[in-house]
């Protein structure tokens, strides 16, 4: 119990951070390029809320999306690649060391190479 609680608290000491980053964004997906109302774009987070509990919350770590391309292409895409979009479609708050931090799992370590091996697919 002692958790889910930590793990609210956290969420609500980013939500206002959170919903700035949005607005921040283009009205539109990162992935499909869709120009989209931001109500309809959904924050997809890399690294997810349970496997990094009050860490997630980083915008080095947020991608905005389409709900399609959340459910869709998202819900099983390699880090690699989703930090490629991220270094494409949002590269002022690109920064792999700093999502690097956010991962528990030291043995999924990701580099820049694997990154930019999917940028070139990707451009």
């Amino acid at each position: 119990m002692a958790k889910k609680r930590r793990a609210a608290s956290y969420y609500n000491s980013i939500k206002v951070d959170r919903r700035e980053w949005k607005m921040e964004q283009k009205e539109q997906c990162c992935y499909c390029l869709a120009k989209i109302p931001y109500d309809r774009l959904e924050i997809h987070e890399m690294e997810r809320k349970s496997q990094a509990p009050n860490r997630w919350g980083l915008e080095c770590n947020y991608l905005l999306l389409c709900r399609n391309c959340h459910a869709g292409p998202f819900a099983t895409m390699p880090h690699q690649k989703q930090l490629a979009v991220k270094l494409i479609q949002n590269p002022n708050d690109f920064d792999l060391k700093g999502w690097l931090a956010i991962k528990p799992r030291p043995w999924s370590y990701v580099t820049m190479s694997e990154v930019m091996e999917h940028v070139k697919d990707l451009i």
